[in-house]
């Protein structure tokens, strides 16, 4: 007769050994969540260079075309729409605007898109000429830092005019003065790019050339711009120190540390693009010290006072719950474009 074997029964986890299986578990989430987190910034900071280098080398493809020109909002000449046409009394901004709204209009496919008034598109929508000289649509996320998670939110415009972002979006979206923002940038052009006075004359204490510069204002982060002013026809020769001259940079500090600071900190590390297009993450506190550009003797801003909105980098408070202290720095450059921001001494316009 065969001999019966008996069975080995399965022997089951006992609650120690799981319990220790998770807690190793755990433990590598622990630790390779960190790196991948990491390691996504590090792609993030990657593609945020690559659209600030495609804006500056594609500048100098424009600049080419164009008779040296920067690429910039002036007027909507040609337009197809007859409420965008130039008119005679047309302030620079106001013309500014128009052209705004017709590359919006084109390159978005609206055209029932209002014309916004009592703006400077310039600061934050100066991009929409390289949008469309690339013959790309809008929205396009080449122009919103990957690190910009509510812009980006923005891009979804339908969703932006029904309000599904609030708070974190200027609301109500429907609003005419609102729904541009969705065809927004996270980066700053540099103000010299588009303003025709902030580079002429530049070692003068007063007269037209002074007084016609935009500069930023003490007000909510917004900027003045005098009746005479003038925006565009601003060449790129004109640059003196095309390597350490800042073009665009990113409105805030996206990637270094937890904490969001808004990039005229000098605490701020942002990313960048220079007029040789070139790009790179930058410390501001490294660059030159800029100027008051209707006082240049006056080699900074003593206080910014911006909304502390949720989608913001938030306010200090150093000086109230509103207002910074901020160096001026590469945003108004001390000589225009003819000044110099990082490697070497600031270029010493307006005080000689």
């Amino acid at each position: 007769m065969l001999a019966l074997i008996p069975s080995r029964s399965k022997r089951a986890f006992t609650l120690i050994e799981l319990l220790v299986v998770i807690a190793i578990i755990a433990l590598l989430i622990g630790i390779l969540l960190p790196a991948l987190g990491k390691a996504r910034l590090a792609a993030w900071q990657v593609k945020d260079l690559s659209n600030l280098r495609q804006f500056a080398i594609g500048n100098q493809s424009y600049a080419a075309d164009f008779r040296d020109a920067i690429a910039n909002l002036t007027d909507a000449s040609g337009s197809q729409y007859n409420d965008l046409v130039p008119g005679a009394n047309d302030s620079p901004a106001v013309a500014g605007s128009k052209l705004a709204i017709d590359i919006i209009r084109r390159r978005a496919g609206r055209d029932d898109f209002p014309l916004r008034t009592g703006w400077i598109p310039h600061v934050l929508y100066s991009h929409l000429v390289m949008v469309d000289y690339m013959g790309d649509n809008l929205p396009n996320e080449t122009t919103v830092s990957p690190g910009d998670r509510y812009r980006l939110q923005w891009q979804d415009w339908r969703g932006y005019e029904e309000d599904l972002y609030a708070p974190f979006q200027r609301t109500p979206g429907t609003a005419t003065q609102n729904r541009t923002w969705p065809y927004s940038s996270s980066y700053y052009a540099n103000i010299a790019s588009y303003d025709f006075y902030a580079s002429t004359n530049p070692n003068s204490r007063s007269g037209d050339a002074v007084s016609r510069r935009v500069r930023p204002s003490t007000t909510a982060g917004t900027f003045l711009v005098p009746g005479a002013g003038k925006f565009g026809d601003v060449d790129l020769n004109k640059v003196a120190f095309p390597s350490s001259k800042v073009y665009y940079n990113a409105g805030e500090q996206f990637y270094e540390g937890r904490q969001r600071v808004y990039y005229g900190v000098d605490e701020a590390k942002v990313t960048m693009s220079f007029f040789d297009g070139s790009a790179g993450l930058k410390r501001t506190g490294d660059a030159n010290l800029g100027w008051n550009p209707n006082s240049p003797t006056v080699p900074f801003f003593r206080t910014f006072y911006r909304q502390d909105d949720p989608w913001e980098p938030p306010v200090t408070g150093r000086f109230s719950p509103a207002l910074d202290e901020v160096m001026n720095r590469y945003s108004t450059t001390r000589g225009g474009l003819l000044g110099n921001d990082y490697g070497g001494e600031s270029v010493g316009y307006g005080l000689n």
